[in-house]
């Protein structure tokens, strides 16, 4: 319980101290922490008395604790800056990575020795053993939930810490005082964190609250986002879009809100109304009400509030807000009710606890303007730290549904940073004119109009990629084309002027120029979709280390290359190179490559699938952090029941995976196969729903799943017991292995073909295992057949 609420707590501080994106990674440092676990009880000196099986678990279970505690306060301070070496070549980082790979590691190396001496000593109890470890664990997935909410991040890592040492208590006889003393003291220092957070977090130089600490008055967790709050200040913040040059009034007093130390955003005070807040008036991403005033419009993560206030400055007559974070309309709407005007409870403005896509799948309005405004630091998205992040609101599905929910005239309004080369731009727009060719636009090109402007202290330029349902007529252009101007602004598309260059080529060309076009582009502009939902993966694999006009690889897929080479090379090190100094005990031929081919199919088949469904319900349970625990939750419990069924075949193993296998290869492919109509049909029900959704479609793949591991176990003891050790340490290697490998199957094949290819894995490690099998036995019928004719007393 405590191992797998470790894990889902280690991302939120992963995700504070670098990009979320890079949280993968602790489920790879788990398994290789489980399987170094596995690798230093196959080689330790063994003591079989019970007294001593006690503290050996203890004093595991107590080091546990002090790992944890020693990660959660050591590895924000460790100098890891992976955007350093993409900008001035610090390479430096790769040994701060290594550091924070081994310190992460240290609390699942003591609690897998733990389960893992349990596991071994379990003997006839195997399938009970195990399944209570699932059982466990899949408690412990939905736990976090709760604590993370209630306590915050490193509080939680802290509780987790108590619980280990009162694991240690309770298997201790000699020194139960002192891990009970250990665990009231971490009580303490828990409840001291969670109410104080005398122990924070730092923000990398990368995000936005870099040095930015000593401002921040409140802080709020949750299992979506962390968010820091400052004290009232006074300056010109764009929030998602461009404030114009040409604004010389009074700056504005806001409260800005990090989350997860990037991702500005931010409370606006009006002056006093956001009429008579004449800054409101100069955003770039004000441009769809110049054309639609008067509108009811829908914003889409809607923050702390400045696209609202915008929309009301218009004189919209109606605004609807979404965000998935219920601490943000807790900031808008309590919290900071004063400070922010009160718009939480104005008649005209309804703030709702949703992600986009959930809201826009069961209501039923239309809207004359769905406002979508950047919420990426531009700093990621400038270097592709964002490359491998799963982003579900810029896929041709979502844009299939905001034309459903738009007003005849109505406009869609994406406010993205403008790149050079404008792939984002580009993207967006090739997302655009397929959306619009599918409900039948005559001209698509017509139905588009894009401005381009720098804000006051910015980076670099926003675009504004505006969507019409209808076409958008000369004077609507006219309109734009002036208030652009008059704000320091321009239009860099129209359908009645033309331009030169790539935005102009890709939106007028013809469905099959543009096909072309896309694959030519040396950059990937290829309109992103829910099964492969990677909008910021503008680098392509085969190209990743060629620098073509000036583009170079993008920081997500080299720090992936890169953790992907560490991890294998301490998996070596860790897991396989000690069972390699024991090599007399595999040193036996016969059924060994089948055996250690079966359990590498095992490890990588579970975590392809594992990590793929994660990834895949995402948009279905509303963000990462609820995937992870629901999904999990439902693959662990229903894993462990399976193990515990299939005891009843302990004597014919092989039968069992005879009969196990083929069924779970077909269930993960009618899984791939009916997941997404599926996850169409029921979009709209409540998160509760959702979950039972998830449960029923995830937990008889899960059954399944549970049972190849420990009938595969028991084949080994029964033929080959001398490779047991090497039957763990494999298929630890290949779990850690697969989490990164299926990063990469999905960013390049997608969600769908990655189940397939996990099946193949399952099918094709069984087959060699069946084949190795049925030779090895006709080679034993044949040696005792040839030594019976020569040794008749045989």
């Amino acid at each position: 319980m405590s191992l797998l609420a470790l894990e889902v707590a280690l991302t939120r501080i992963f995700s504070f101290i670098t990009f979320h994106h890079f949280t993968y990674l602790v489920i790879s440092i788990a398994m290789l922490g489980f399987g170094a676990a596995g690798s230093y009880l196959t080689t330790r000196k063994t003591d079989d008395t019970a007294p001593a099986a006690d503290e050996f678990l203890a004093k595991n279970a107590g080091m546990m604790g002090v790992t944890i505690i020693a990660a959660v306060v050591f590895i924000p301070r460790v100098h890891f800056y992976p955007l350093d070496m993409y900008l001035y070549k610090d390479y430096s980082n790769l040994v701060s990575f290594m550091i924070i790979v081994v310190i992460t590691g240290a609390p699942f190396f003591f609690g897998g020795t733990c389960i893992g001496y349990i596991i071994s000593n379990a003997g006839s109890a195997i399938n009970r053993v195990y399944f209570a470890d699932l059982a466990g664990a899949a408690t412990g997935s939905l736990l976090v939930l709760i604590l993370i909410n209630q306590l915050g991040g490193v509080a939680t890592c802290f509780f987790i810490a108590m619980v280990a040492m009162m694991v240690a208590a309770i298997s201790s006889a000699r020194k139960r005082r002192h891990y009970l003393i250990g665990s009231a003291l971490t009580l303490v220092l828990t409840v001291l964190i969670a109410r104080t957070e005398c122990l924070p977090l730092y923000a990398p130089p990368d995000k936005h609250m870099f040095r930015m600490e000593h401002l921040v008055e409140f802080i709020k967790w949750h299992v979506i986002t962390r968010l820091d709050v400052t004290r009232p200040m006074e300056g010109y913040f764009s929030f998602g879009g461009a404030l114009s040059p040409e604004y010389k009034g009074e700056p504005q007093k806001i409260r800005v809100i990090y989350q997860d130390a990037s991702n500005l955003t931010g409370i606006i005070q009006p002056t006093p109304t956001p009429q008579e807040t004449p800054a409101l008036g100069y955003y770039l991403q004000g441009a769809p009400y110049v054309v639609k005033p008067n509108a009811n419009s829908l914003v889409i993560g809607c923050g702390g509030g400045a696209d609202i206030l915008t929309a009301l400055y218009y004189k919209a007559r109606y605004v609807v807000g979404v965000d998935v974070n219920p601490n943000m309309i807790y900031l808008v709407k309590d919290r900071y009710r004063d400070f922010a005007g009160g718009i939480g409870q104005r008649n005209d403005v309804e703030l709702v606890v949703s992600e986009g896509r959930h809201f826009l799948g069961r209501d039923k309005r239309t809207f004359d303007v769905i406002q979508l405004s950047g919420v990426d630091t531009w700093s990621a998205v400038y270097t592709g730290a964002h490359a491998l992040t799963e982003n579900f609101i810029y896929t041709r599905e979502a844009f299939d549904q905001y034309l459903a929910h738009l007003k005849e005239g109505g406009i869609v309004n994406f406010s993205r940073p403008f790149l050079n080369p404008p792939s984002e731009t580009l993207k967006l727009a090739a997302t655009s004119l397929e959306a619009l060719e599918r409900v039948n636009a005559k001209h698509p090109f017509e139905h588009l109009v894009i401005l381009n402007g720098w804000g006051q202290n910015a980076s670099m330029p926003w675009a504004q990629t505006m969507i019409k349902r209808t076409p958008f007529t000369r004077a609507e252009v006219e309109l734009l084309t002036n208030w652009t101007k008059s704000l320091g602004f321009e239009v860099i598309y129209d359908p009645y002027t033309h331009r030169m260059g790539e935005l102009e080529t890709l939106i007028r060309s013809t469905p099959e120029e543009r096909a072309r076009f896309i694959v030519q582009y040396p950059l990937n502009i290829n309109p992103a979709t829910d099964d492969k939902p990677f909008f910021f993966q503008f680098q392509r694999w085969h190209n990743l280390f060629v620098k073509k006009n000036g583009i170079r690889a993008s920081l997500a897929e080299l720090i992936l290359l890169v953790s992907f080479s560490q991890v294998m090379i301490l998996s070596g090190i860790l897991i396989l190179y000690p069972l390699y100094r024991r090599k007399t005990a595999a040193a036996k031929t016969g059924g060994r490559v089948g055996i250690f081919m079966y359990f590498a199919s095992l490890g990588l088949g579970f975590i392809v699938v594992e990590i793929t469904l994660l990834q895949k319900f995402m948009v279905f349970l509303g963000g990462p952090a609820y995937s992870m625990s629901i999904t999990l939750f439902t693959i662990l419990l229903s894993s462990g029941i399976g193990s515990f069924l299939s005891r009843n075949w302990s004597r014919r193993p092989f039968r069992l995976l005879a009969i196990a296998i083929p069924l779970l290869v077909a269930a993960i492919i009618a899984e791939s196969l009916l997941l997404d109509p599926i996850i169409a049909k029921f979009m709209d029900l409540s998160l509760f729903q959702r979950g039972l959704a998830v449960a029923l479609m995830v937990a008889p793949l899960g059954l399944l799943m549970g049972m190849p591991f420990p009938a595969g176990l028991r084949f080994v003891d029964q033929y080959r017991p001398e490779l047991n050790p090497w039957a763990w340490g494999i298929n630890a290697c290949a779990t850690v292995m697969g989490t990164i490998v299926c990063m990469l199957i999905t960013t390049s094949v997608g969600f769908r073909m990655a189940l397939f290819i996990s099946a193949v894995i399952y099918l094709v490690g069984w087959l060699i295992l069946a084949v190795s099998h049925q030779t090895q036995k006709k080679i034993s019928t044949g040696s005792i057949i040839y030594r019976s004719s020569n040794d008749p007393g045989l």
